[in-house]
């Protein structure tokens, strides 16, 4: 199934459809990888309800994604993003001011102010902003010299307890350190996803 760049976005029928095609469910029974790349960027190793929409695409923006997860029928979706390189510990706190004023600016999300929290078993920073559709929780790191966005995007009329569900996700994070010439022994159960993966791990090999 083709899904555009911000499938996320899309109304409650499509995302029912989608949480159905991507197997969601209440446990965590899908593992998912994202190895460290040529770049430097740090890999991931996540669990999840559901198998990973998206996972390790660079963008034009060379920016990589490294999850974008379905985590209700409703359309509630976690992501996460490998940024910018950057070595400023407050890059973080930097980052999130500046996506505020941006939304505030144009008059379609509200912000709560910025609070220091830990998550990926890292010190970060956490704000909220609400948009028509619903809530989005962002969290900002850096972790191994690069800016990580992590978000929670939870669909108004979402009943279901997806905060907690993201959290459970979160604690199963791993960090995978940027090392030359590392060689991922990782190999999902869930054949989309190996074939997904392997075919990244190739195109990062060939790099």
């Amino acid at each position: 199934m083709t899904r555009p760049p911000e499938w996320y976005l899309e109304g409650p029928v499509r995302m029912y459809r989608y949480a159905r095609m991507l197997g969601l469910s209440s446990d965590l029974r899908y593992t998912a990888e994202v190895p460290p790349d040529a770049h430097g960027r740090p890999g991931v190793r996540c669990r999840f309800p559901s198998r990973p929409a998206v996972s390790g695409r660079i963008g034009a923006d060379h920016r990589r994604t490294d999850f974008q997860v379905i985590l209700s029928r409703r359309g509630s979706v976690l992501l996460a993003v490998c940024s910018d390189r950057t070595d400023n510990p407050d890059s973080a706190a930097m980052a999130s001011e500046r996506a505020i004023r941006v939304m505030n600016g144009h008059g379609i999300a509200t912000a709560a102010p910025i609070s220091a929290t830990r998550i990926c078993g890292t010190d970060a920073v956490t704000y909220e902003m609400r948009f028509f559709t619903g809530i989005l929780t962002e969290w900002k790191l850096v972790k191994h010299g690069w800016l990580y966005m992590i978000g929670l995007l939870h669909r108004d009329g979402d009943r279901s307890p997806v905060f907690d569900l993201a959290m459970r996700c979160l604690d199963t994070w791993d960090w995978l350190p940027p090392e030359a010439n590392r060689v991922s022994t990782f190999v999902p159960d869930d054949p989309e996803i190996r074939m997904r993966y392997l075919m990244h791990r190739r195109e990062q090999e060939g790099r």
